[in-house]
């Protein structure tokens, strides 16, 4: 790896747990289960598990992990798939594929800049479905704001699109080129719990 793809360890360590906040988006059964009616896919399957280790393994080591919702219009529930979130954890509704941008203007929608800034978080480890699209889209927000952000490579995939039809691998190609550019980490979640292993008690 190059230099700048490693800069991200000299930021997740030990000393700086109470910088961090995890950021999972969209692990609701409408979009991990894999079932007809849902967009779930094999892969979103697995990671559901990933994803689920890797907030307990966080709540150990005290980063608390906010888990952003879609909630627009009823389109799909509060209910997330083989989860549990840890006390310290902080639900947040979003009703697009970014969950930044949100105005007091929104109503029921808050916006993760202020969540991030109120509890002074400015390393974002993100993890979720669906890369190509919603977490690319956190990230890319995130990262506008001078923030150190990583995107937890394995625990993410990439599900069905509201047409029922499968993300091409094209697109996953074209998202991944766009958070290298911008900065953003893309990284093996071992790689960072391994970091903190010595904050995990």
């Amino acid at each position: 790896m190059t230099q700048m793809n490693e800069a991200w360890r000299d930021v997740v360590t030990p000393q700086n747990v109470g910088r961090m906040m995890h950021v999972a988006t969209d692990m609701q059964v409408k979009f991990c289960r894999e079932m007809e009616g849902d967009f779930g896919t094999p892969e979103t399957e697995v990671v559901t598990g990933t994803v689920a280790d890797v907030a307990q393994a966080f709540s150990q080591a005290s980063v608390p992990t906010c888990w952003v919702y879609f909630n627009h219009e009823n389109v799909a529930p509060h209910d997330l798939y083989k989860m549990t979130p840890q006390p310290g954890d902080l639900p947040l509704r979003k009703a697009q594929e970014s969950a930044i941008g949100y105005t007091p203007e929104h109503g029921i929608y808050r916006d993760l800049n202020d969540v991030l800034m109120s509890n002074m978080k400015d390393i974002v480890l993100i993890s979720g479905v669906n890369f190509s699209r919603c977490v690319k889209e956190t990230a890319l927000g995130a990262v506008n704001d001078m923030r150190t952000v990583i995107v937890l490579e394995d625990a993410t995939a990439d599900g069905l699109d509201s047409a029922g039809d499968a993300i091409s691998e094209h697109e996953a190609e074209d998202a991944r080129m766009q958070l290298a550019n911008a900065g953003v980490f893309v990284v093996q979640s071992d790689e960072v719990l391994q970091a903190l292993a010595p904050s995990m008690g």
